[in-house]
């Protein structure tokens, strides 16, 4: 992990060369001896590092996963023709209406007749 550290250490300081640079030609007269103070470290913690590199690779997983599934979903959802299908299937069928009614109570309809109730019962 200290060669790591030691290589972004390197582009830590070769952002800051460019920093320096870039405020030079912005403004000729400005004051770059903080920015090329060495004592002034870029502090890295290993745990934040090895966080990040992880939810990386989970995101590419993720990435790689989804363009597959979408891919493949693809493949499946294609219709087939009429001269695709086994031919124990027959042509789609052309009125698909259920033929049954749904019962409806005595008296609930408009010629039923309701029957007096006995008393006591």
């Amino acid at each position: 992990m200290d060669s790591v550290v030691d290589m972004i250490q390197k582009g830590v300081d070769a952002l800051r060369g460019q920093i320096i640079s870039m405020s030079l030609a912005i403004d000729p007269d400005v004051d770059v001896v903080a920015l090329q103070d060495p004592a002034i470290k870029f502090r890295i913690r290993k745990g934040d590092i090895i966080t990040k590199i992880a939810g990386a690779m989970r995101e590419t997983a993720y990435r790689r996963y989804s363009a597959w599934y979408e891919k493949a979903s693809k493949a499946f959802k294609r219709k087939a023709t009429f001269e695709q299908l086994p031919p124990t299937i027959g042509p789609p069928a052309t009125n698909t209406r259920a033929k049954t009614k749904a019962k409806r109570r005595m008296g609930a309809s408009r010629g039923g007749v309701r029957l007096p109730r006995r008393k006591g019962t």
